[in-house]
């Protein structure tokens, strides 16, 4: 399926844009912290808002994780552009930026669609029906920030079931998810990613105007993203 990261943004986005027909007023350099858990190890992701206009939001994900395989951990920033229409989120642009390569890469269009295993149509929330028919109920959520009440939602396709933690507290807005757990039949589809804490006064680490297209060391970098712990 589409990366992990890609899922939590398009769930994360959807959700806040039923409301209105255009993204609410995220601030700058604000966001949140999540630990994820993959095969009992830790994996760090922080995601940020870099820029918001009526119909594109941007916004920037750093994740540091260890690699199958290897002692050294991979660091990388991802930067995402989302357009809204008509209710709908559309992924318009992808980058990426690891160490060793020095201008940012554009993400291929097959990179953004997605890889085997459940569609990330599969996963977003399309309307306000939609996401009450996927409701399981409420219940307190306790994170490092506190405690919270959560609307519990879950989605299945393809043999991979998603349930998600969503509050309304304003402490937590915009960056409404608590908890995320996935499970499935294979290895690869089973973590879980909770809120560690706020992120403040972040900083844009990608320059998509300096980008180029995706090169052969970013091509066999993707790979090792995809058969990393929990990119799938």
């Amino acid at each position: 399926m589409k990366n992990l990261i890609t899922l939590i943004l398009m769930l994360f986005v959807s959700i806040h844009a039923l409301a209105e027909e255009k993204f609410p007023d995220y601030k700058t350099g604000e966001g949140a912290h999540y630990e994820m858990t993959v095969d009992g190890q830790p994996a760090q992701v922080k995601m940020a808002f870099v820029q918001r206009m009526d119909k594109i939001l941007i916004l920037e994900i750093d994740m540091r994780m260890a690699s199958e395989g290897s002692t050294i951990p991979i660091h990388m920033v991802q930067q995402f552009h989302l357009g809204l229409r008509d209710g709908k989120i559309q992924l318009l642009k992808g980058f990426m930026k690891i160490p060793n390569i020095s201008k940012p890469q554009e993400l291929p269009a097959d990179f953004l669609k997605g890889y085997n295993g459940a569609q990330m149509n599969s996963f977003i929330i399309s309307s306000k029906d939609d996401i009450e028919g996927s409701l399981v109920g409420k219940e307190k959520l306790t994170t490092a920030e506190g405690t919270f009440e959560a609307s519990h939602y879950k989605r299945t396709s393809n043999g991979q079931t998603v349930d998600f933690w969503i509050t309304e507290d304003p402490k937590i807005k915009p960056m409404s998810i608590l908890k995320m757990k996935s499970s499935g039949s294979k290895k690869e589809q089973n973590y879980t990613m909770k809120l560690k804490g706020l992120v403040k006064g972040y900083r844009s680490q990608i320059n998509a105007s300096n980008s180029e297209p995706l090169n052969a060391m970013g091509r066999m970098f993707l790979p090792m993203l995809t058969t990393s712990s929990f990119l799938h």
